[in-house]
């Protein structure tokens, strides 16, 4: 890990030139760097915080506020009698980056299914493209765990077999950023039904899956096949489809983006 900042001085002197604040955004700014550029790897362990401390010359203190708020980003992990990991999925700081722009925001729920329809039908054309058999092995298990839900027992249960399904598709593209925004839009729309719908119970929902089982099946063939416009026009109307209820809900409409 660099020592770089640790040669720039340390904690604030007597004459108040450097202020802990600016400290802490260098260093966070500089192990955002380190672990963007892999310096500092996935799932890796960090040292103490009192060797971080000395590594980058600040005080205890001020190292334990730089890793509070690498860990709020969802760069860190810290796990109580273990130590500080880097984390091992860095979607997780484009989650939470997301989220907080969407709440800060308020991003209203057509401007979500806007986009969500615009990556979907991306993430479609790419997915007929580019799947290989791993991918269409996902698809089909995803497609058949929709159909067979009667083993789940709960609303959450049932609606991430919905999101398994979306994001495979999503992660047959072979886009990583598609695939990071469009999961998380997956899932703040299944989140929002949740929300309006979990009064109705298990069976509304299992009704809700079954009755777009053709669609899922119908979008699995195309993109077995590569056939790239079918794969477009079956993904355009499942996300319509979808559309159509939350436009149509007033359940639904009520839900605000800002409670998730």
């Amino acid at each position: 890990m660099t020592k770089s900042l640790g040669a720039m001085g340390r904690d604030p002197d007597a004459s108040g030139r450097r202020s802990r604040p600016s400290l802490s955004a260098e260093i966070i700014a500089d192990m955002r760097r380190q672990i963007a550029t892999g310096a500092l790897s996935r799932g890796g362990r960090l040292p103490s915080e009192r060797q971080l401390a000395e590594q980058f010359g600040v005080s205890q203190p001020t190292m334990r506020e730089v890793v509070r708020a690498l860990e709020a980003m969802g760069l860190l992990q810290v796990h109580h009698g273990r130590g500080v990991f880097v984390s091992g999925d860095l979607g997780d700081h484009l989650d939470a980056t997301l989220h907080t722009y969407l709440e800060f925001e308020d991003v209203g729920l057509v401007e979500v299914l806007e986009v969500r329809g615009a990556l979907g039908t991306l993430g479609a054309r790419q997915a007929a493209r580019r799947a290989g058999e791993a991918d269409k092995d996902l698809l089909r298990q995803a497609a058949a765990a929709c159909d067979t839900n009667a083993g789940l027992s709960t609303v959450e249960e049932l609606a991430e077999s919905v999101v398994r399904f979306q994001a495979a598709v999503s992660a047959a593209a072979h886009n990583p950023l598609l695939y990071a925004i469009d999961k998380l839009l997956i899932r703040v729309l299944l989140g929002l039904q949740v929300e309006a719908k979990r009064a109705y119970g298990v069976d509304y929902w299992r009704g809700q899956i079954d009755q777009f089982r053709d669609d899922r099946w119908r979008i699995v063939t195309h993109i077995e096949k590569g056939q790239v416009a079918a794969t477009v026009k079956a993904v355009t109307a499942y996300l319509e489809d979808q559309r159509e209820l939350f436009e149509n809900d007033p359940d639904m409409a009520a839900v605000r983006l800002y409670d998730h």
